[in-house]
Order: structure tokens, then sequence, then C-alpha cells
């Protein structure tokens, strides 16, 4: 049996990626907090340069008054888009 070629791999991570994605935010909608950080870390799994993902995180971390670590997604988010206006000024109120 041979393997698959690298373009449908590539296509099923970017729809795993996308698919984690859409489930943390219909669990966040739903409030369940534990669980959409869960799907975004899956996310993040897939592609560790989504930015979206980060910044949800960071969101949620931030809600929860667990400034460390929203601070340490919002860094990683900056990496990715320094010039992101809305995030340099949650990071600066967090």
């Amino acid at each position: 049996m041979t393997a698959p070629p690298s373009n449908v791999l590539t296509r099923l991570a970017q729809m795993n990626e996308a698919i984690w994605f859409k489930l943390g935010t219909v669990a966040e909608s739903m409030q369940d907090w534990d669980q959409a950080m869960n799907c975004y870390q899956n996310v993040l799994m897939h592609n560790p340069a989504n930015a979206k993902a980060l910044s949800s995180l960071a969101n949620i971390h931030r809600s929860r008054e667990q400034y460390a670590k929203a601070v340490e997604y919002f860094q990683r988010f900056l990496n990715i888009e320094s010039t992101n206006g809305e995030v340099w000024s949650a990071l600066a109120h967090t």
C-alpha cells in the first residue's frame, strides 16, 4: 500500500485545523471555556501560527483572570502579526 500524496495530507491537516477551530467557537459560544481551550490547543497542534486560535486562547485566559497565560498567547500572536493594534491594546489592558 502506498502513502497518500503529500498534498492530500496537507489538505487533511488544514481541514482538521478548521474543524477544531469551529468546534472551539461553538464551545466558546456555549461558555464551555475548558472545551474551547482544548479545541484551540488542537488547532495549534495542526498550525502553531494560527493567529485566531492564539487570540481566542488569550482572550479566554484574560476573561478567567489568568493574566500570565493571556500575555503568553498575546505575545505569540504578535510574533505573527506584529502590527495588529487590537491585540496590542488587549495586551496593554491585561
